[in-house]
């Protein structure tokens, strides 16, 4: 004989991936940040050094960050790369560093020339 669930079954759906997860911000060399929240509250406000860190609170409400050379930060979330804020021409306001915000970015492409 086969065994048949019950009505309602069994099975359960894998809950959705949270949304969240740790943002850590590392200084590539000397830069300038200011990471805020919704209410223009200041989270954190230095110039790093290099090899500084800094993890964005997980509960923060819409973390955002001012920085004058975004090509100065590695930006991680779950210790997993993401997309670069920006290039260094220009200096970033108002820009989400919440995780769920940085995911979106996707990840950083490789580099001219290397192979995977």
């Amino acid at each position: 004989s086969i065994a048949v669930p019950p009505p309602g079954g069994t099975v359960r759906e894998a809950p959705a991936p949270a949304a969240g997860g740790q943002v850590t911000l590392t200084a590539t060399d000397a830069v300038w940040v200011r990471v805020y929240d919704a209410k223009d509250n200041t989270l954190y406000m230095r110039e790093m050094a290099k090899g500084d860190r800094y993890d964005v609170p997980p509960d923060a409400d819409t973390p955002m960050i001012n920085i004058g050379r975004p090509d100065k930060l590695a930006v991680t979330v779950n210790g997993s790369r993401v997309a670069p804020l920006g290039d260094g021409r220009v200096a970033l306001k108002d820009v989400p560093v919440g995780a769920a915000a940085l995911l979106a970015r996707g990840v950083p492409a490789p580099p001219p020339g290397a192979t995977r």
